[in-house]
């Protein structure tokens, strides 16, 4: 998706999933939450509340972004896409009310993020985010880069399982669901939003493996169902590693075989 200026597209927000204790716990997918400020990018918390609450309103007429403690999950690199990881990440706030450090946090742009020593993608960075006015929310980021089998094998350095020889898109995967289910931090549900810089390619083909194993569709369902007929379809390398994933697992749920996929 190269040339498409990165900023928040409210039309590529729909929700995925709900879960845990009362389904209280909410799963959403998007492009980069971040609006132009001048030459600079800030979180656009309250233009993400807007069309969350679009989604949610005619169904939870109480709902309220603020209710909850947002978890984003950045699913994009640390070089080519620094321009908006970095203010993205200096969005969150740790509990002393310190940014985080994109450069800490990325090991001064080291990629892929598996090679990083110590490496643990399911790490809670902060706990809130500032909004586009300044003001703090419950809120924390989890960073996870995953790569397209472009031109090569989706074998185990895609696919994972193992956080520290791959970008392990198995476990991606598993990690959105395990969150969903989780308990609520702080006394406050979750609302999950995974996203890649233009929504499309990384957290489409996320989405594409979240439905095909938690939601029991076939691929083509969940293609169709991953983009909401509002949203291009990820590219075809990245739909090769959603058809890789299909293949690698048995869904104890899942309506059909991986039969549909790309190149079958």
């Amino acid at each position: 998706m190269a040339g498409v200026e990165p900023v928040f597209l409210p039309e590529r927000v729909f929700q995925l999933d709900e879960g845990g204790i009362d389904h209280n716990n909410l799963l959403f997918r998007g492009n980069v939450p971040l609006v132009r400020n001048g030459e600079d990018y800030v979180f656009s918390y309250r233009a993400l509340e807007a069309q969350l609450e679009k989604i949610r309103l005619p169904v939870d007429p109480s709902f309220r972004l603020g209710r909850y403690h947002l978890i984003v999950v950045m699913i994009m690199d640390d070089t080519d896409d620094y321009r908006v990881f970095a203010p993205e990440v200096a969005s969150f706030k740790d509990a002393s009310g310190t940014p985080l450090d994109p450069l800490a946090l990325s090991h001064n742009k080291t990629y892929p993020g598996y090679s990083i020593p110590g490496w643990n993608p399911t790490t809670l960075h902060g706990a809130s985010i500032t909004d586009e006015e300044g003001t703090a929310h419950p809120g924390s980021l989890v960073w996870w880069p995953i790569e397209a089998c472009d031109g090569a094998p989706c074998d185990r350095t895609f696919l994972g399982p193992g956080n520290n020889q791959s970008y392990n898109f198995m476990g991606l995967i598993d990690f959105v669901h395990t969150t969903l289910q989780g308990a609520p931090m702080g006394g406050r549900p979750m609302l999950i939003y995974m996203h890649s810089v233009n929504g499309v390619d990384r957290v489409g083909a996320t989405a594409i493996g979240y439905a095909m194993n938690y939601l029991g569709l076939t691929y083509d369902a969940a293609l169709a169902e991953s983009g909401n007929g509002a949203t291009p379809e990820p590219a075809p390398s990245y739909l090769t590693l959603a058809c890789a994933y299909c293949r690698q697992l048995v869904f104890p749920n899942r309506t059909a075989n991986c039969s549909e996929c790309v190149g079958d």
